[in-house]
């Protein structure tokens, strides 16, 4: 007799805390295997993205299995046969005392957008189910075009928020749009084996994602924490971390497969994303509304149908300030030099506007502003690089031309040379 499992599915969505929650399930695999609780993932990985990738059929792009080679129609049917045949390979092999089965992949959301892909999941674990119960965060459409712009950059985007907004976050996108996905599980493994829950980390224990899955799920094991304890995941980027990573995508796109260029851009790609980490851009006031508006029709039915006890599915959002951007401080030495070396690398030998990276001269105009009183040499060397990028700026050059006359002041330069 086949053995049969409790299986619980993860499936997103993206941007909810997942990469967090993987890294403590795989770091306490053994732990919850002890407990009675399997936890699969797809050899190398922290959660199950092959069997996402298996389920996408024969026809849609999947950047997993691209960077695996698997391209042609006979090779992906491999694939999904060395898969199933894994699977249950691994199930089999389990000790009796595990009772409860662990998938996870936010690629289940992001990925698999037709009844024939979600109905291939369940037949994979079907004749193995005692029972499912799929879980899904949810976030509001605006936080997770904004979190998830940050992804896009470090998968070599180029164009400005704003524009992915506008052309991305829309009902007819099955990514954002949760009626449509709530819909589509529920059809395949029934609406009783649905657990969606708003992702709202105020309202969790701790504010802890891991904690409320675990709660929601019925698994009461005590995890330990990898590594630093409240270590972040797939990180955003700031401001001027985005705008930096922005621009080299854009000359990346147009080095013309340079391998020098492109090693370049790397090097300084992979800077930014270490140095830079933080809160994102915000989206403007006219792209909130107009987000809000388009969704509002699908929001509530999926509030009326899945969360009926609120009042509203995501509470209204405070606007930002037109033009706001928060300062992300401090400001260290090393983040110098890579603004630095990227600006060298993006100007061009007209030594002109090096406009590619127009969005940057505020941040670091700010930033000067905010450290002219503090340290007048870093104030300099910021507004020196704003100047790089925007030399006609009106406030820049006034700026820049007042550091000037103090750093020439001689008692500035006495104390300069003093402290060499």
């Amino acid at each position: 007799m086949t053995r049969q499992f409790d299986i619980i599915l993860h499936i997103g969505t993206e941007k909810t805390g997942t990469t967090t929650l993987q890294h403590e399930l795989l770091f306490n695999q053994q732990r919850l295997e002890e407990s009675g609780v399997f936890y699969l993932t797809t050899p190398e990985r922290v959660e199950a993205r092959g069997i996402a990738a298996a389920a996408v059929g024969d026809a849609q792009p999947d950047d997993f299995l691209k960077q695996a080679g698997i391209d042609t129609c006979e090779q992906r049917q491999r694939f999904r046969e060395a898969t199933i045949t894994e699977v249950h390979d691994v199930l089999d092999g389990l000790p009796s005392h595990v009772q409860t089965l662990l998938i996870s992949s936010e690629h289940f959301h992001s990925r698999l957008r037709q009844l024939d892909q979600v109905e291939w999941v369940r037949r994979l674990f079907a004749e193995r189910a005692r029972r499912f119960t799929v879980v899904c965060y949810l976030r509001s459409q605006a936080d997770l075009v904004e979190s998830y712009y940050s992804t896009m950059l470090k998968n070599g985007e180029g164009r400005p928020l704003g524009e992915i907004a506008d052309k991305t976050c829309e009902v007819s996108n099955h990514y954002y749009n949760y009626h449509t996905l709530l819909a589509l599980w529920a059809s395949v493994f029934g609406k009783d084996a649905m657990v969606p829950r708003l992702f709202n980390p105020e309202r969790f224990e701790k504010g802890d994602v891991v904690a409320d899955f675990l709660r929601v799920v019925g698994i009461a094991v005590t995890l330990k924490k990898p590594g630093v304890e409240g270590k972040r995941y797939n990180e955003s980027l700031t401001p001027l971390g985005q705008g930096l990573l922005r621009a080299i995508n854009l000359h990346r796109q147009q080095a013309e497969d340079d391998p020098d260029v492109l090693a370049q851009c790397g090097t300084f790609a992979a800077a930014v994303i270490a140095q830079f980490p933080g809160k994102g851009e915000r989206l403007s006031k006219e792209a909130l509304v107009r987000i809000e508006e388009e969704f509002k029709t699908v929001n509530a039915q999926v509030r009326r149908q899945w969360f009926s006890e609120e009042a509203r599915l995501f509470p209204p959002r405070k606007r930002d300030k037109p033009n706001r951007v928060k300062l992300h401080l401090p400001v260290s030495s090393e983040q110098i030099d890579t603004i630095s070396q990227v600006v060298e690398l993006l100007s061009g030998s007209d030594g002109g506007p090096v406009t590619v990276l127009n969005s940057c001269a505020d941040i670091l105009r700010d930033l000067a502003v905010y450290y002219e009183q503090k340290n007048k040499d870093l104030a300099w060397s910021l507004m020196r690089l704003a100047r790089r990028i925007r030399p006609q700026g009106p406030v820049i050059k006034r700026k820049f031309d007042e550091y000037e006359r103090i750093r020439r002041h001689p008692i500035r330069r006495i104390r300069r040379w003093i402290s060499r």
